[in-house]
């Protein structure tokens, strides 16, 4: 009887490791996605702030996302930044690859290519003497 108790943890103990480390592994996940869309945000935001035209608003949007995400990320590796600038809107995509270790998956097709994360965000931009008399106006 004392031996069942052995063989049965021999048995559970790799499945309850395995779920573990998927667990770890989605919060990983979630998080580089998550900061993913929040930087691609927040440069949107600071580039539809620019009215200076003699700065390249795209390449400000591209350094500060890059920026922002330079040492956030936990496993995500090949980060690509586009950035399009028209008369109205700022658009941010941000493109990556989140990498799980060989040691960890067993799926050979997940393990070398893994997981695509993007994330496209976009803001309004607002000449801020204009927009302040525009509300004047209303109120």
């Amino acid at each position: 009887m004392k031996g069942s108790y052995t063989v049965e943890m021999a048995m559970l103990f790799p499945l309850i490791m395995v779920s573990i480390i998927v667990v770890i592994y989605m919060a990983f996940f979630i998080h580089d996605r998550t900061v993913m869309s929040v930087a691609a945000y927040q440069s949107a935001m600071r580039a539809a702030r620019i009215t200076d035209e003699t700065v390249d608003v795209a390449s400000e949007a591209e350094k500060a996302c890059k920026d922002i995400l330079k040492k956030r990320f936990i496993s995500t590796k090949n980060l690509n930044v586009k950035v399009s600038v028209n008369v109205s809107k700022v658009k941010v995509s941000c493109k990556a690859d989140f990498v799980i270790p060989n040691g960890v998956i067993w799926i050979k097709e997940l393990r070398s290519r893994g997981f695509r994360l993007s994330a496209e965000r976009q803001a309004t931009r607002l000449n801020p003497t204009e927009h302040v008399r525009v509300i004047r106006k209303v109120v």
